[in-house]
């Protein structure tokens, strides 16, 4: 039977498996009780014990015998064995991979654990529901409950607990690519694994550190971890952490182009996989043994193995899994040049890689889409891929990671070494002691050999005597050939030792000339032992000479010591920089300087990395000093505006038509500081990692219908009548809609209009958009303004930058491209720009689509309602919930026109209680208030009252706000600033 009948069969027994599973877990507590266990059993703890016995073999018996524990604990009103009962299922159904059906039996145990004060359970809960969260992908929420686990232990003093906290916390922020902060826990965790010898967990951080070089390129780094993970699991075997070794182990050997071994860890893993009935984690293997099968040219055997993976990650239903094989199949189809195929693998890579935000599995997906386009002669799109994953593979973000794992990989091995070397100092020193003492031992033995030879020649004349005692003088000198031998071979070894050393060692003499080196320090300046026994240091460093070695040694023999950093030069006359230790050691009359040297490329490459991090985080300072003077002046000049004309406007100086023309002046200056608030707002969010989208279906040319008509408006409101402002829409694009964020969407087209027209005084600016053979849109800006310096199309995306021209400076706070750089990215598309200066810019953003001809519900887009329409709402009556006077005055004043009853209410207690007097028909809820906030508020009216509309008036500006505002019972919302049309509007629609 070949593998892949085998794996058909382990598939289809998993599936059997799946489905009595849950169909078992549905039944009745009674049944259960009734088919598996005596009516005599009735204790819970035996049940438990049970449970945790057979689980490994007998999955539905154990699940029985927990779930009766349950029901018998509940009747005896047993809370203690009622929370042991929880986690127990919890623990069954999580070690099966059912994590969604894990997660509520934590947390009901969790809830008991805290009610009977049990600090131990209460962490391990904390603990394991993090485990489930960071299963399901979702970060935050792991980090949360991994958070609070690692505060407990940490109160409690528990070093083991406090060390699996910070290991686990460590995964989340590698699955989420900041692998320097994953690196920075693992080496903590290791700290303290280290302090109390904790072999197991010492083992598991080791593969961690190990995975985490890995996949940041240091491969040789990442096996030296992984060895010292498998020298702890040879001494103590764990299957399941030995086979993720072994699996690490094949990919970082494949990385290195060492199929064979590579291969040879693959079977390995598997073997000891197969022993735990672990299928999941088998399909990460077979994936990383096809692609090692793939490199050797094996390209049957690399798809069928690939295709068993992808049969059992679809089983198991794991997203990042999914992804990662998608795309490999993608590739092995590219190979074989089945395009069609590829392509839908490569689509179901983009879209699981686009919701799990996987920057790493989304890089990969947009080269393997270059590759398909390349293949199929479509070297535009081909190209437009490319460059993408190109900006994803050079970001910043991937230099700042490195540069902070070279900063934490240098403190971590400095330490390290110090303590190595510090050890090698104490081991010469133990040498040249035990040199000393044999010394001392063979001028004994010479003072022996003569007694000897004294007593022999005496004794020679007492013939009969010297027979007596001969023997007894030849036993002794047989005992002091052996303490020879001892001593001779005790001086050979460390000659051994100092020779096979790691490190160059050198000894020299008084003038700089070399007495003595070992094997490595040789190698190292690539010469000969004889060759270099005829050379002094002159001829080693670089640029020195005798007088300055004279001088070294004089300090050598004052101080008995002496560190210093040089270079050494090779045989070949290529220069490395070293650390070099000198010790003045006196050995029978004669002096010397022992050198202990270490080559320092490494160090000085670390060093210059973070130098140039210091030097681009200075410069990020320095754009930050100047952002924050910009802020200050485009603020401060709407400002300037809205308080000055808000003066002259209660003025009795001027006319009514002059204050309908501040009023209008004071409105636009708002509008531009509201602008600024929300990118403000908009790029805190971003740099958060906080962004939410509402996806949605959006009819393309109806939006841009709708920018257009904006724009034309808006530049006569500027001033620029003489620009031209058209839209390019290709035909029979009727139909054409896309799955996106709506209000996003035209934030990105806004930004982007709303710059060409800053920048362009005469011409013209076209808003349009291709439709290609790939499965996006490629929207773009063009306008012949004042264009981009070549040197400056780099940093446009940049945060903080400006565009500006010899002649004068434009206003903005040089956040709207970044923020729309960031939205196309979340969108699942990506931003360039093409320019010539003096001439005019393209912008160009692809997203995804489709076509239909029919269309989903869109995401209503707020748009002004004329001021003009009139309200008559007599004896209704409205009850406002605003705790600023002012607000309220400008609400009662809008609505007072209607002839509507107003009362008023500050706080969300006074709310309530006048919800219950008066009978509104409607409310209007601030979110923000005194005493009870508005969520709170509208939560308890709903008890009582359920029909009544209440609209929400908040001034947040987050993402999601509208989902927490539904939440709490509210119907509707509005946000603030509060535009009239809307707001009578809205009323209007719940009044009638």
């Amino acid at each position: 039977m070949n593998k892949l009948k085998r794996i058909k069969i382990i598939s289809w027994t998993t599936r059997t498996f799946l489905v009595t599973f849950l169909l078992f877990s549905s039944c009745s507590l009674s049944d259960k009780k009734k088919d598996t266990l005596s009516p005599g059993v009735d204790n819970v703890q035996i049940l438990l014990d049970l449970s945790t016995k057979v689980y490994e073999k007998q999955h539905e018996k154990a699940l029985q015998y927990a779930l009766t524990a349950l029901e018998l604990s509940r009747k005896k009103n047993d809370n203690e064995a009622e929370a042991s009962s929880l986690k127990t299922i919890a623990d069954i159904f999580y070690k099966f991979n059912f994590y969604r059906k894990a997660l509520p039996y934590y947390n009901s145990s969790l809830t008991l654990f805290q009610n009977q004060s049990n600090s131990s359970l209460i962490n391990i809960s904390n603990q394991s529901i993090g485990d489930i969260y960071y299963k399901l992908n979702f970060s935050d929420s792991a980090l949360i409950f991994y958070n609070r686990a690692l505060k407990g232990y940490q109160e409690k003093g528990t070093k083991i607990g406090i060390g699996t906290s910070l290991l686990r916390i460590g995964n989340v922020y590698w699955t989420t690519n900041n692998y320097d902060k994953a690196l920075e826990y693992y080496i903590n965790s290791l700290l303290i694994y280290e302090d109390i010898n904790y072999t197991a967990g010492l083992a598991r951080v080791y593969i961690n550190i190990g995975s985490t070089y890995f996949v940041t390129e240091y491969y040789d780094k990442a096996i030296e971890y992984f060895l010292k993970s498998k020298q702890i699991l040879d001494e103590h075997h764990d299957s399941d952490v030995l086979a993720e070794l072994y699996l690490r182990m094949g990919e970082t050997y494949a990385k290195k182009n060492l199929h064979k071994e590579a291969i040879q860890y693959y079977d390995a893993s598997l073997a000891l996989y197969d022993s735990t009935s672990n299928n999941l984690n088998k399909a990460w293997v077979y994936k990383a043994k096809s692609n090692t099968l793939h490199e050797l040219k094996r390209y049957d055997d690399a798809l069928e193995l690939a295709n068993t993976a992808l049969k059992i990650g679809e089983i198991y239903d794991d997203k990042w899994f999914n992804a990662s094989i998608n795309n490999t199949l993608a590739n092995y189809f590219l190979e074989k040049h089945v395009y069609a195929e590829a392509l839908i693998h490569l689509k179901k890579a983009a879209s699981i890689a686009s919701s799990l935000k996987s920057w790493s599995i989304l890089k990969e997906n947009y080269l393997s889409f270059s590759r398909y386009y390349s293949l199929k002669g479509d070297y535009k799109s081909s190209l437009v891929y490319y460059k993408n994953f190109q900006r994803m593979s050079d970001s910043i973000q991937n230099k700042e990671r490195n540069d902070r794992i070279a900063k934490l990989q240098t403190r971590f091995e400095s330490e390290h070494n110090k303590r190595e070397l510090q050890l090698k100092e104490q081991e010469l020193k133990n040498n040249k002691a035990k040199l000393q003492k044999q010394r001392y031992q063979l001028y004994f033995f010479g003072f022996g050999v003569v007694v000897v030879l004294f007593l022999s020649f005496a004794l020679y004349r007492q013939y009969k005597i010297l027979e007596l005692k001969g023997r007894k003088i030849e036993r002794i000198n047989e005992e002091l050939d052996q303490r020879v031998k001892e001593r001779t071979s005790a001086l050979r070894l460390t000659q051994f030792s100092i020779e096979q050393a790691s490190d160059p060692i050198f000894w020299l003499s008084p003038s700089g000339k070399y007495i003595f080196a070992n094997k490595s320090a040789c190698e190292n300046l690539e010469y000969s032992k004889d060759q270099i026994v005829t050379l002094s240091i002159t001829d080693i460093i670089p640029n020195f000479n005798s007088d300055d070695w004279q001088q070294f040694w004089n300090i050598i023999k004052k101080d008995k010591s002496l560190i210093l950093e040089s270079f050494h030069k090779k045989k070949s006359g290529k220069a490395f920089p070293v650390e070099i230790i000198l010790n003045y050691i006196a050995h029978e009359g004669n002096e010397f300087a022992f050198a202990y040297v270490r080559d320092n490329t490494e160090r000085k490459l670390r060093e210059e990395n973070l130098k140039k991090a210091k030097d681009k985080a200075e410069e990020a300072d320095k754009l930050k000093s100047a952002f924050l003077a910009n802020m200050s002046h485009e603020i401060r000049t709407p400002m300037n505006a809205i308080i000055g004309f808000s003066d002259l406007l209660i003025s009795n100086e001027y006319s009514e038509e002059e204050k309908f023309e501040f009023g209008n002046l004071i409105k636009n200056s708002g509008s531009s500081l509201l602008k600024l608030i929300d990118d403000i707002i908009d790029i805190s969010i971003m740099e958060a990692g906080h962004l939410k989208l509402n996806i949605s279906s959006v009819h393309v040319n109806n939006h841009l219908n709708e920018i257009l008509m904006f724009f034309q408006e808006e530049k006569e409101r500027l001033g620029k009548s003489i620009v031209d402002i058209k839209l390019n829409i290709p035909p029979n694009s009727n139909k054409i809609i896309i799955d996106t964020d709506p209000i996003r969407f035209r934030q990105v087209i806004t930004n982007l209009v709303g710059n060409a027209l800053k920048f362009t005084e005469s011409g013209s600016i076209e808003i349009g958009y291709n439709i290609g053979n790939d499965p996006v849109l490629h929207f773009y800006v063009k306008d012949s303004g004042i264009g981009i310096k070549a040197e400056k199309i780099d940093m446009i995306f940049e945060r903080f930058n400006k565009l500006e021209d010899d002649r004068r400076i434009y206003a903005g706070t040089g956040l709207g491209l970044t923020i729309s750089k960031k939205i196309v990215e979340e969108l699942g598309g990506f931003m360039y720009v093409e320019s010539e200066y003096a001439k005019g810019s393209t912008f160009s953003f692809t997203l995804p689509y489709y076509r239909s001809e029919y269309f989903q519900k869109e995401e209503p887009v707020e748009t002004d309602i004329p001021r003009n329409k009139k309200y008559l709402w007599e004896d209704k009556k409205i009850l406002i919930v605003e705790d600023v006077d002012s607000n309220y005055l400008f609400l009662e004043t809008l609505i007072g026109k209607t002839k509507a009853k107003v009362t008023w209410a500050k706080t969300g207690i006074q709310a309530i209680n006048l919800c219950e007097k008066i009978k509104p028909d409607i409310i209007l809820m601030d979110i923000q208030l005194p005493e009870l906030n508005g969520y709170e508020a509208t939560k308890q009216i709903r008890l009582s009252n359920k029909d009544v509309p209440i609209i929400a008036q908040t001034a947040y500006a987050f993402s999601g706000e509208k989902e927490k505002i539904k939440n709490a019972g509210c119907n509707d919302y509005i946000t603030k600033p509060i535009n009239p049309g809307i707001l009578m509007e809205t009323i209007n629609k719940y009044l009638t």
